[in-house]
């Protein structure tokens, strides 16, 4: 018996439900109140993190990195630079580009962070076998690149 859309369409729905609430379970697991990772929110972390792996990155470098609009960078970015953890560089010999910069301060942060992010990380996954996170890790990545996403082959 062939599937109607409707139906089809209210179980990739569900499915697409599951999704953004496992999402939101492991960031809000990692970002608890109470943990050094909530003294950043979710974006502002992946920015930091970002900037601390990578180097200097362009605004629209570091929002294709972190999966953000460039509008919702400018946010981040802004609020990030209020509290002295980056700047906005400039490139040498080329005045019309400007990169977002890690401060002593932003790298001092991420360095205190990341230990407990892993930790939690590890924690989250630790219970998924070898094979499930495979799969699970292919289905995504096959979805990804089935609607041109971003790192579909990392």
């Amino acid at each position: 018996m062939a599937v109607s859309q409707r139906d089809q369409y209210l179980r990739y729905r569900s499915l697409c439900e599951s999704m953004k609430r496992a999402v939101d379970a492991v960031s809000s697991h990692i970002h608890r109140a109470g943990s050094a990772c909530s003294e950043v929110s979710p974006s502002q972390f992946a920015a930091l993190e970002a900037l601390y792996s990578r180097g200097p990155l362009h605004q629209g470098e570091l929002a294709c990195a972190i999966s953000r609009s460039s509008g919702n960078m400018t946010v981040i970015v802004d609020n990030l630079e209020r509290r002295g953890l980056v700047t906005r560089c400039g490139v040498h010999g080329d005045r019309r580009v400007v990169q977002i910069c890690l401060t002593e301060k932003g790298a001092h942060l991420i360095e205190l962070l990341l230990p407990e992010h892993r930790s939690r990380l590890i924690d989250v996954f630790s219970g998924l076998d070898e094979a499930d996170f495979a799969r699970c890790d292919a289905l995504l990545r096959e979805i990804a690149a089935r609607i041109g996403g971003s790192d579909a082959e990392s």
